[in-house]
């Protein structure tokens, strides 16, 4: 239900970031790459700033805040459809949220992965994994994270929501598999297949 007029109305929530025309986020609905990408460069500048300066000081070093964002925005897009315009600012405060949550997802990983190091003991595919260009470094671009996010719609719902959780949450393979009822050699293999698929959709070798 966009109500917003034809001309971006001034974000007064807190930047001067000007708020995306209605016609603008149709298009971007619409899978049309210009018009995702003005709205990702219009937004990731005043985001990362948002975002780096929430990151607790004793675990920044830890955090890649690009990754957060390119992997924020790729949930965005594929989220357009559930935005709806609440007054100035609004966009921008859906697209915070939405990295916030992101945000915490790494938190509550990275603090069990403390308290519980054999998270992180590594799958017979551990090599494979690490060979492989992940998602959201896949998506460091507005163009690719469209390209992406199509990709993804792609596969089964089962395969979608492994990647997810291993690339955009950061879950270690255990965790996932703890989640899922599976074994962890199963979702290492089914990570390591799915990337693959969308490497080859991507066109990348």
């Amino acid at each position: 239900a966009l109500t917003m007029s034809p001309q971006a109305r001034p974000d007064r929530g807190g930047s001067d970031v000007p708020e995306p025309t209605a016609e603008l986020i149709r298009a971007a609905r619409g899978g049309d790459v210009d018009g995702w990408r003005k709205i990702h460069d219009r937004y990731r500048g005043v985001l990362k700033i948002v975002m780096r300066g929430r990151i607790p000081p004793s675990v920044r070093a830890r955090f890649d805040t690009d990754d957060l964002l390119q992997s924020g925005f790729l949930v965005a897009f594929r989220e357009l459809e559930s935005y709806e315009y609440r007054g100035p600012g609004s966009f921008r405060r859906w697209l915070q949220t939405i990295m916030t949550t992101r945000l915490h997802s790494r938190l509550r990983e990275l603090h069990a992965a403390k308290r519980d190091p054999a998270q992180e003991r590594g799958t017979a595919s551990q090599a494979e994994l690490r060979s492989l260009e992940t998602p959201s470094e896949v998506a460091a671009s507005a163009e690719r994270q469209t390209e992406l996010a199509l990709a993804l719609g792609q596969l089964d719902e089962l395969d979608r929501r492994i990647v997810e959780m291993k690339w955009f949450d950061k879950l270690s393979i255990p965790r996932i598999a703890s989640e899922l009822d599976m074994h962890p050699s199963k979702v290492s293999r089914r990570i390591v297949k799915a990337t693959q698929e969308i490497h080859a959709r991507l066109g990348i070798s």
